[in-house]
C-alpha cells in the first residue's frame, strides 16, 4: 500500500470513530440540545 493510501484509510477510520463518539455524546441527558447550541452561537459575546 502506498503511504498516501494508508494515510487516507487512517483518516477515514478516525472520521468514523469521531462521528460515532459525537453521536453518543448527543444522546447523553446532560448534552446541550440543538436549540441551546444555536442560541449560544448566535448570542453576542460579552466583553
Amino acid at each position: 500500500m502506498k503511504p498516501i493510501a494508508g494515510l487516507l484509510k487512517q483518516m477515514e477510520r478516525h472520521y468514523k470513530q469521531h462521528t460515532e463518539n459525537v453521536k453518543k455524546k448527543m444522546e447523553l441527558a446532560n448534552w446541550p440540545k440543538k436549540q441551546v447550541i444555536s442560541e449560544l452561537c448566535t448570542k453576542p459575546q460579552q466583553p
